[in-house]
């Protein structure tokens, strides 16, 4: 049996991932004069696999989703340092990402969350957006927040991650957009 070491779940990722359209493939970030390829390149230093199946799903969110903000239960943690990622981050995520979103429409304000089953617990976010640019949340127990502000269409993948190497932390992830007003649907 070919490729009989792959997991069912990254199967399936595999044939997902071959059956979205070009401008959302993983590897088809589209580079421009702002895209940052430093970036990525020290999150594949630090050990992040950008290319990896996201372990907790994906959504593509257009402007009809800005009236359901999604919640996804997640498991925050992992051995990466944050740290050789980028200097602003502080804690510790897992290679894969732990979720992705692809913004059809560019977005006034993409807003994501995580809450801790723990509320005692830190934790930290990590997204990758769609120029190649990381962006880090503190340490923060309870709900950690991370606002985008303006972002652009695109690919954005999402690790939450914990202040301690190895320790894992039960949760949801909240992902909010609110769409360009340019964007509305017609009157």
């Amino acid at each position: 049996m070919r490729n009989a070491s792959r997991s069912f779940p990254t199967m399936l990722c595999a044939l997902a991932l071959s059956a979205l359209p070009a401008t959302h493939a993983v590897a088809d970030r589209t580079p421009d004069a702002a895209f940052d390829a430093d970036a990525l390149w020290r999150g594949a230093q630090a050990g992040l696999d950008l290319a990896a199946c996201p372990s907790f799903g994906e959504t593509r969110l257009s402007t009809l989703d800005t009236l359901a903000p999604l919640s996804v239960p997640l498991l925050a943690g992992g051995e990466v340092d944050a740290l050789d990622v980028d200097a602003s981050c502080r804690g510790h995520i897992a290679a894969a990402p732990d979720y992705r979103v692809y913004l059809e429409h560019s977005s006034t304000d993409l807003q994501l969350s995580f809450t801790a089953d723990e509320p005692e617990a830190a934790s930290i976010m990590v997204v990758n957006r769609p120029d190649g640019r990381w962006a880090c949340s503190p340490p923060t127990t309870g709900t950690s927040t991370l606002q985008l502000g303006a972002a652009a269409t695109g690919q954005y993948d999402i690790w939450v991650g914990t202040v301690d190497p190895g320790t894992w932390l039960p949760g949801t992830l909240r992902i909010h957009s609110l769409a360009d007003p340019a964007m509305s649907l017609p009157r």
